[in-house]
C-alpha cells in the first residue's frame, strides 16, 4: 500500500535516484540496509503511531527502490544521463580506473574548488581520488553559505577539508580566513555574527569590516500581509533612488525564488527596473 500518485510517484523516483548518486550508494546495499530496519522496527510488540510512519516510510522507499533501478535501465537503453548519473558513472570511474586519475593528475598542476561548501559527499569522494595525496588543492568556500543541501551538499566537506587533503607531508591542511567583508558596515556585521552564532553557524572566525564605510542600519519589520511588506518595500526603494543611489547599489534578497519574482514584479509594477 502507498499514496503515491503518478506526478509524486515520478518525483520520488527521480529524488531517490539522484539522492543515492551523490551519497554513492547502490539500491541493493540500499534494500539490505532498509529490510534490517523493518525486522527491528516490526519487531515491536505495539508499535507507536510514529514507527508505523517510519515502517510505512521504509516500505515505500524500497518499492520505489526498484523504480529507480528501471529509471536507470531506461536511461542507459536511451543513451541518455542526467546530473545524478554524472556523479554516479564519475565515482565508478575514479574508483575502478587507476589510468584516468593519472592522467587527470598529470594534467593539473594545481587545482582551485570554488564554493566547496556545496559539494556532496560523492563528488569530495571523486576529488580525493584525483588529487588528495598532496597535490596541490585550494578550496575557497563558506560553510554558512551552503544552500545545495537539497542536492546532497555537505557542507562539513569544508570544515573537514584538512583531514580530506592533508600536504605530502601527510600533515592536515593549512587554512586561511577570510573575515574582512567590504560591502557592509561595522553595525551590519555585527548583526549577521550574532544571527549566526544564535542560528547556531557562527564559526571561530568573526566578519569584520575590511574597509571604511558607515556603519549602516539594520532594521527589522513584521507585516500581516505580502502586499503590506510590497508597498513598504516599493516605498524605501524609492527614497533610496529619490536621494540619488545609483540603481546598480540597491539589492533586494529573498529566502526563496517565488518571493523573488514577487518582489520584482512590485517593484515592475511601480516603475522601479529590476534586474
Amino acid at each position: 500500500r502507498h499514496r503515491l500518485t503518478p506526478s509524486t510517484a515520478v518525483s520520488a523516483v527521480v529524488r531517490l535516484d539522484a539522492e543515492l548518486a551523490e551519497h554513492a550508494v547502490g539500491t541493493d546495499r540500499l534494500r539490505a540496509a532498509d529490510a534490517r530496519r523493518l525486522r527491528t522496527l516490526t519487531a515491536a510488540v505495539r508499535p507507536t503511531r510514529n514507527i508505523e510512519r517510519v515502517i510505512a516510510a521504509t516500505q515505500e522507499r524500497m518499492m520505489i527502490s526498484h523504480a529507480v533501478d528501471a529509471y536507470r535501465a531506461a536511461k542507459d537503453s536511451e543513451g541518455v544521463m542526467d546530473f545524478a548519473d554524472l556523479m554516479r558513472f564519475a565515482d565508478t570511474i575514479t574508483r575502478t580506473s587507476p589510468e584516468v586519475v593519472s592522467i587527470y593528475r598529470d594534467s593539473y598542476a594545481a587545482v582551485l574548488l570554488d564554493e566547496y561548501q556545496d559539494t556532496s559527499v560523492v563528488q569530495r569522494d571523486i576529488l580525493q581520488r584525483l588529487f588528495g595525496d598532496g597535490h596541490p588543492v585550494l578550496a575557497v568556500g563558506d560553510p554558512k553559505q551552503s544552500i545545495y543541501s537539497f542536492r546532497g551538499a555537505a557542507a562539513g566537506n569544508i570544515t573537514r577539508f584538512p583531514e580530506h587533503f592533508p600536504a605530502r607531508s601527510a600533515a592536515p591542511a593549512q587554512v586561511h580566513a577570510l573575515s574582512a567583508n567590504y560591502r557592509s558596515g561595522d553595525r551590519i556585521l555585527a548583526s549577521a555574527n550574532e544571527l549566526a552564532a544564535a542560528a547556531g553557524i557562527s564559526e571561530s572566525v568573526q566578519l569584520v569590516a575590511g574597509s571604511e564605510r558607515s556603519a549602516g542600519t539594520v532594521e527589522a519589520l513584521l507585516f500581516d500581509t505580502r502586499p503590506d511588506e510590497e508597498e513598504r518595500l516599493v516605498a524605501e526603494v524609492g527614497l533610496e533612488l529619490a536621494a540619488g543611489r545609483a540603481p546598480e547599489e540597491i539589492l533586494v534578497l529573498a529566502s526563496r525564488n517565488a518571493d523573488v519574482r514577487r518582489l520584482a514584479s512590485a517593484l515592475t509594477a511601480a516603475g522601479i527596473p529590476v534586474s
